[in-house]
């Protein structure tokens, strides 16, 4: 059964080994930019500290989509999918 594979794998066995990473800083555009370039998904968000460089967030495609979209994203939330629709106006044929 494939569910017993889970079992007995841990993170270190399907995680990416390379990791891309971007700075709290950098423009929007640099970070689209890497994703597209490196094609993937996510950049992990590192600040330099006195250890070195500490992850302090990830960014994702979706991320940049909803930063882009503004409010308008909103619609598109499976939790208000229901309550957000936009009103279609329906014809009732002209006025005389």
């Amino acid at each position: 059964h494939r569910d017993a594979d889970l079992d007995r794998g841990v993170a270190a066995d399907v995680m990416s080994h390379k990791v891309i990473a971007i700075s709290p800083d950098a423009p929007l555009d640099e970070a689209i930019h890497i994703m597209v370039e490196k094609r993937i998904r996510f950049l992990v968000v590192t600040e330099e500290g006195p250890e070195g460089r500490t992850p302090v967030g990830v960014l994702s495609t979706t991320d940049v989509i909803r930063h882009l979209r503004g409010p308008k994203w909103m619609w598109y939330h499976p939790e208000n999918a229901l309550i957000a629709r936009p009103r279609v106006r329906q014809d009732r044929g002209t006025r005389n």
